[in-house]
């Protein structure tokens, strides 16, 4: 009985240090500490190497044009399975990856922009977020990708998802190639190799004007001997768009044809 008591008096002072420490936060407008304890980590400069820490903020725009390709990631590198970012207002430019992660959210305002690639990593969600004149991807996702009120702009495909994809109050126009390629995984480094199953799903979203030309090598619009790209590209199952949404085209690598779901289709 002593032990339980204990126990229950230790979460209930842990959880009135945390309860003051949120206060705290929103009273001076920094970041709140939350997720149990995890202080947010303030961030001024890109460095390309391992971030470790649960929780971060940017204090002012990132220009990684000094570290360029000298490392892999070349921006911000989180090693934790899960982390969060808050770009706070700020930006991330000029990185070889702007942002590298394994699971991680990442919200806004602010902008990830002139980089080969804008955010890579394996479970993504990004909210009230600007992905713009990215070489390659937008955003990459190996895994589940969720997309929330965000514009996804001039990119060279705007986003790539693997498994679940959710795209919400959000505008993706003008990327090179396609606007959303839901269709496979190939690693980091490589062309795309395996035809998935993705599920897609957008709601109240704009996906047109994509695949504007011109399509560099190695990341044109093939796919084995399969040739197209389009506002939204997926392999053997339909996107799901609600009719608050818009689309102009679609393709479907498995059956070689449009699924008949956007204005041009």
């Amino acid at each position: 009985m002593r032990i339980e008591i204990l126990g229950r008096y230790r979460r209930s002072a842990r959880n009135r240090l945390l309860c003051v420490a949120v206060l705290v936060a929103t009273a001076f407008g920094l970041p709140d500490v939350g997720d149990a304890g995890y202080a947010a980590i303030p961030l001024s400069e890109c460095t390309g190497e391992e971030l470790h820490g649960k929780k971060f903020y940017l204090t002012a725009d990132l220009d990684c044009a000094a570290i360029g390709d000298s490392t892999p990631t070349g921006g911000l590198w989180f090693n934790r399975r899960s982390a969060k970012l808050d770009l706070n207002g700020f930006s991330v430019r000029n990185a070889s990856r702007g942002v590298f992660c394994g699971k991680c959210k990442i919200t806004g305002p602010g902008t990830i922009a002139d980089s080969t690639s804008g955010i890579e990593g394996s479970n993504i969600r990004v909210s009230d977020v600007t992905l713009r004149d990215n070489e390659r991807e937008g955003i990459r996702s190996v895994g589940k990708l969720r997309i929330e009120n965000s514009l996804i702009e001039n990119n060279g495909i705007g986003a790539t998802g693997v498994k679940k994809v959710r795209i919400t109050d959000s505008v993706i126009t003008g990327n090179r190639m396609d606007g959303l390629f839901a269709v496979a995984y190939g690693g980091f480094n490589n062309p795309p190799v395996t035809c998935t199953k993705s599920r897609v799903k957008i709601k109240n979203s704009d996906i047109v004007g994509n695949n504007i030309g011109p399509q560099p090598e190695p990341w044109a619009c093939d796919f084995s001997e399969v040739i197209g790209c389009a506002d939204i590209r997926t392999c053997n199952r339909a996107p799901v768009i609600d009719a608050a949404s818009s689309c102009d085209t679609s393709f479907s690598v498995d059956q070689v044809n449009s699924w008949g779901v956007c204005a041009l289709d």
